[in-house]
């Protein structure tokens, strides 16, 4: 769906981006422990998918295929690698867990080749940006910018924002009943958990001009309370 919704974005004369989170990197592993008992059976028809591959061992024979089109060189992986992982438009950065100051220095161009050349398979190892799980600093792991933030966190966004030379950044990872800033608006809670598995409200954080305008719902509230 959203390779479609990019080419009609494109086609309309806009842009959608997506970036890589952290369960596009759990698929990439072939870790199916965040992966219900729906999805496997639509990716029965998908070509090219190499089922002998020694990674897939440990799977069900129903779930080889999504690990098969998923794991790191896969097709879909391999579709999935011309995303960024951490982009920066203007003043704003959009991560989805969060770049931590050594991240910053690292540089997110690095960052983002570094992810994108082990999900093509032009890379044996998982780059160490994306390694571990969850409250690690890794950048789609880390939620020291959207969970318990405390005034250490702001200090640590102060220094990656100024590394980045950026005023803010969009993260998600942690869920919230809505979107919610922290650190005087220099950083944008959007998980909402919107999807059926959570039931979260539908909300959107609109920027305009490189500035934060509005959050949106479906009811057309507006609001950035």
């Amino acid at each position: 769906m959203i390779f479609d919704l990019q080419e009609q974005a494109e086609q309309a004369g806009g842009r959608l981006y997506a970036l890589i989170g952290n369960h596009e990197i759990m698929g990439a592993r072939v870790d199916n422990q965040a992966v219900g008992p729906n999805p496997f059976a639509a990716w029965q028809n998908v070509e090219g998918l190499d089922l002998r591959d020694s990674r897939l061992e440990n799977l069900l024979l129903n779930e080889r295929h999504r690990g098969a089109a998923l794991m790191a060189g896969g097709p879909y992986a391999q579709r999935l690698s011309a995303w960024p992982t951490v982009l920066q438009l203007g003043d704003t950065v959009y991560v989805h867990g969060g770049v931590v100051p050594r991240w910053a220095d690292y540089g997110i161009e690095r960052i983002n080749e570094d992810v994108s050349a082990w999900l093509r398979g032009d890379s044996q190892f998982e780059p160490d940006s994306s390694q571990r799980v969850d409250d690690s600093d890794r950048v789609m792991w880390a939620r020291h910018f959207s969970a318990r933030v405390d005034s250490f966190d702001c200090q640590m966004l102060d220094t990656s924002l100024e590394i980045l030379g950026a005023r803010r950044m969009v993260v998600a990872h942690s869920r919230h009943p809505q979107i919610t800033s922290y650190c005087n608006e220099k950083v944008w809670v959007i998980d909402t958990g919107m999807s059926r598995a959570y039931g979260g409200q539908i909300q959107a954080l609109e920027l305009v001009n490189d500035n934060v305008s509005r959050i949106l719902d479906p009811d057309g509230n507006i609001s950035l309370d």
